[in-house]
């Protein structure tokens, strides 16, 4: 008796510790809020801990039937009808081949009508105390999680379509400068139609030399020095031939700490406003040249207009000094006359006496 008190000791200890580890088990899968759940094959018994039922707002007793829940009532009868098909088929799946692992998301429905998502995960469980073969595993609600990734699924497919219909080039491209997302005006740009054709390449590779040696330079001074280049006017050629003017602006992306992690560039089309102010530049010189004829046809009227002023002036002057003479000429005509007829007279009054 005294020699077995030792073995008594010690396998009391070890199921005090072994106690104690369940406990602890226990406290970290209640702290996760996970919910777990073992299906034996033989007799179709389900069990769930409470954390299972409370995921779904409901309770243990709702699905007791003769005392023990199984897999239809508190399993498949709550799985959404368009996920219960997928979800059977690879629950079977594991049954057939024990070595799989079940691992899928689906929809449950919760107490309050919703429908919730679930990540539902487990495997073969063979216990060498127990003649039942059973299908461990666990059940956690992702409702949040795939709420946040279908928003954001959401708005990433709304600001793909905004920039895929957007007049402008809008690319993002990597520390390296090769291309990550080219929207459709990009594309268009270099003469390509899907998106993976310029993935990781850089301007080098995809645009003339001169027109992509200047682009991959401005790409590696922006991402090395941190400072935007902005509405910056560059005429390059496309991919048809086409000169074409853009107003290109490209600015880091940083992470919250400020590190630099990609680069944003848009692009806008002015070659119809450069070609509008060329025109208008050209219709000015034309302007400004009429003007000047103008003005030089303007100052030979003035001119010719003078010299015909002074004509007049002249011929007034001469005509003046003209009539004057035909006055005095008149003048001493009469004077004549008169001293004529008084000599006649002088004659006869001198022959009279």
């Amino acid at each position: 008796m005294q020699a077995e008190m030792p073995d008594k000791q010690v396998l009391f200890e070890k199921e005090e510790t072994i106690a104690r580890d369940l406990e602890r088990y226990k406290a970290f899968i209640s702290a996760s809020k996970t919910g777990t759940w073992e299906y034996f094959t033989e007799s179709g018994f389900l069990w769930c801990n409470e954390i299972y039922f409370n995921i779904l707002g409901r309770h243990k007793e709702d699905f007791n039937m003769s005392g023990n829940p199984n897999l239809k009532s508190a399993w498949i009868d709550l799985i959404h009808p368009e996920d219960v098909g997928y979800v059977t088929g690879a629950f079977g799946r594991i049954l057939q081949n024990p070595q799989e692992t079940f691992q899928t998301t689906f929809r449950m429905l919760h107490a309050d009508g919703r429908w919730i998502w679930v990540w539902s995960r487990g495997s073969m469980f063979y216990d060498s105390l127990s003649p039942q073969v059973a299908v461990i595993g666990t059940l956690v609600d992702i409702t949040y999680h795939k709420e946040a990734e279908e928003l954001i699924a959401q708005e990433r497919l709304l600001l793909r379509t905004l920039i895929d219909n957007l007049p402008d080039t809008v690319f993002v491209k990597d520390l390296e400068g090769r291309k990550m997302v080219a929207n459709t005006a990009d594309l268009t740009l270099t003469g390509f139609e899907h998106e993976y054709q310029v993935s990781g390449k850089t301007d080098l590779e995809l645009f003339a030399e001169e027109t992509g040696r200047q682009g991959y330079e401005e790409d590696m001074r922006v991402i090395t020095t941190g400072i935007p280049l902005l509405n910056q006017e560059r005429l390059i050629t496309d991919a048809a031939g086409n000169k074409r003017w853009l107003q290109i602006s490209k600015v880091p992306i940083r992470d919250e700490e400020g590190k630099i992690l990609r680069l944003l560039g848009i692009g806008h089309d002015i070659t119809l406003v450069k070609e509008a102010d060329d025109k208008l530049k050209k219709l000015n010189q034309e302007l400004r040249e009429q003007s000047f004829e103008l003005s030089k046809k303007a100052e030979d009227l003035k001119m010719l207009n003078q010299r015909l002023e002074k004509q007049k002036e002249e011929q007034l002057e001469k005509a003046i000094a003209q009539g004057k003479f035909e006055i005095a000429s008149e003048f001493l005509h009469d004077i004549g006359n008169a001293m004529v007829g008084l000599g006649a007279h002088l004659n006869r009054i001198t022959y009279s006496i």
